[in-house]
This record gives structure tokens, C-alpha cells and sequence, in this order.
């Protein structure tokens, strides 16, 4: 026992002291909107720098400047937090990891442009029993998907049933439905995000096209119907 204590109190003496008080965090943020890092208890005179390790891509290295208390901030910009989840940080003096932690970034707002619905299905039989999966899925301008969003899927036919396998958006940013017909012919599907009254309008509108399905036919296939700008 006494030598694990001897042991560990060499351990202690084998750091310098300034990184036993040394420290790094910043205030958790907003994708797109950028976060302010803040180091202390730094050694004043060493080249200092933060390293920031991002949820998706490459990390990045921040030149810090210190004042005669071993004390700065740097200012991460927006583009560097455009990415939802859990930043890793690093302040490094001389080239060496002196102290570490995290922030998180939260997805933007409900961007009606980026989100989109999707389905593997083209047709379906008019037998009210046969279904199309289709799938909304909800994102911010960046990209970064949304959960907990309730989204109604609209079909352009009254009598065509449209059944939610959820109640909203999972952590994947999707809700998934079944959607299935006795009529024949051929449906067109649209889907609003109920939080913001939204309508997604990405397969709409940015590509000119809307999601069809055709009720009846043979073949399972991919059917987009070209809409008028």
C-alpha cells in the first residue's frame, strides 16, 4: 500500500504544475452559429494552441494568445460548427496535449428545403393490402437531421390510406409510413412538418420533382413525375 501511494505521488511530481491547474471548455452552441473556447491556468510564454476534433471531418488547430495570468479565449466561427454532436477540445502547449474537453452543437431549426421523403417503391397493387414504405426525413440547412419532429404525409387522393409507424421523427431524423390504396391510378405524397406548418418541398421543388406512386401496375419501380417550376 505505502508503495502504490509512493508510487502515485512520483506520478503527481512528473507533471508540470501548471497543467494540474491548467483548464479548456466553451459553451455549448448552435450549429452554424460558432462557440468561444476559453483555457486557463496555461504556462505564459509557450506557444499555445487548441485543437478542435469535430463529430464528422478533419480537425482543426487554433493559434491562443495569453495573458500574463495564463488565460485566453478563441473564437471558433460559425462554419467550423456546422456539424451536430460532441466537439472534442485540446489546448496544447509546445506541441503537448495539456488539458481536454467537450462541447455540444445542436442542430439549426426545421429547414423545409433539406428535408426530403423517400421510398424504395414505385407501384403498388390496388388491393388495399399490398403497401409502399415511405420514409420523411427531417434536417436543418446544414444538413443535420431532427428528431422529434411529428410529420403528417399528405396523399393527393382522399381515399388513400396513409398509415404512421411513429408519432415523430426518430434519432435518425425519420419517420416511417405504410401507404396503401384500393383505387387505381397513380397518387402524388407530400409531407409537412407539424411544428413549423411547414411543407418539405427539397423533391419539389429544389429538383423539380414530386413523389409519385402508381397504383395497379406490375413491376416495382422508381417513379418520379417531372412538376412545372
Amino acid at each position: 500500500m505505502k508503495k502504490q501511494i509512493f508510487l502515485a505521488a512520483l506520478a503527481l511530481m512528473a507533471i508540470p504544475s501548471h497543467a494540474l491547474a491548467a483548464r479548456i471548455s466553451a459553451e455549448d452552441t448552435v450549429a452554424g452559429l460558432g462557440t468561444e473556447i476559453f483555457i486557463s491556468g496555461m504556462e505564459y510564454g509557450k506557444k499555445t494552441s487548441v485543437n478542435v476534433i469535430p463529430p464528422l471531418g478533419p480537425q482543426s488547430v487554433f493559434p491562443a494568445v495569453l495573458d500574463r495570468d495564463g488565460n485566453g479565449k478563441v473564437k471558433l466561427p460559425g462554419t467550423q460548427t456546422e456539424v451536430s454532436g460532441t466537439y472534442e477540445i485540446e489546448v496544447l502547449q509546445d506541441g503537448e496535449t495539456i488539458s481536454a474537453g467537450t462541447f455540444e452543437t445542436a442542430p439549426d431549426k426545421f429547414d423545409p428545403s433539406e428535408s426530403a421523403l423517400q421510398t424504395d417503391f414505385g407501384s403498388i397493387s390496388a388491393d388495399s393490402a399490398d403497401s409502399a414504405r415511405v420514409i420523411a426525413i427531417t434536417r436543418d440547412r446544414f444538413g443535420n437531421t431532427l428528431k422529434g419532429r411529428p410529420v403528417r404525409l399528405i396523399s393527393s387522393r382522399p381515399d388513400d390510406s396513409i398509415n404512421p409507424l411513429s408519432s415523430e421523427t426518430d434519432e435518425s431524423g425519420e419517420q416511417a409510413f405504410e401507404v396503401s390504396s384500393g383505387e387505381e391510378g397513380s397518387m402524388s405524397l407530400r409531407a409537412m412538418d407539424l411544428l413549423s406548418e411547414e411543407e418539405m418541398r427539397k423533391a419539389r421543388e429544389k429538383f423539380h420533382h414530386k413523389l409519385k406512386i402508381g397504383i395497379g401496375a406490375g413491376a416495382i419501380h422508381q417513379l418520379l413525375s417531372k412538376v412545372d417550376p
